[in-house]
C-alpha cells in the first residue's frame, strides 16, 4: 500500500491546505481529497482540518460543498495562531 493511502486510512486528523493550486490540481489532490471525505462519511467522524490560503469560502464551496461546513483556519491570521489552532484541534 502506498504510504499516502496508508496515512489517509490511519490518520486521526487530516490537515488540508486549501489554496488556488490545490483547487486547480485535479489529479492526486482530488483523489486524496475524495478518499478522506469518503472515510469521514463511513466512520461518521470529523477528520479534516482545513487551512485556507488565498481562497474564499466560495472557492471552497465550488470545489466541494462537503468541506464548506468544516471549521478551519485562515492562513492570514499568522503562522503562530495557525499552529495554535491546529494544536488545539488535535487535542
Amino acid at each position: 500500500m502506498l504510504s499516502i493511502e496508508k496515512g489517509l486510512k490511519e490518520c486521526e486528523k487530516c490537515i488540508l491546505v486549501l489554496s488556488p493550486n490545490y483547487f486547480n490540481n485535479h489529479g492526486w489532490t482530488k483523489t486524496e481529497f475524495n478518499s478522506i471525505i469518503t472515510r469521514e462519511i463511513i466512520e461518521t467522524q470529523n477528520l479534516i482540518l482545513p487551512i485556507w490560503v488565498n481562497v474564499t469560502r466560495k472557492d471552497e464551496y465550488d470545489y466541494s460543498p462537503s468541506v464548506d461546513n468544516k471549521i478551519g483556519v485562515n492562513w492570514n491570521i499568522g503562522i503562530d495562531l495557525v499552529i495554535d489552532k491546529i494544536a488545539n484541534a488535535l487535542q
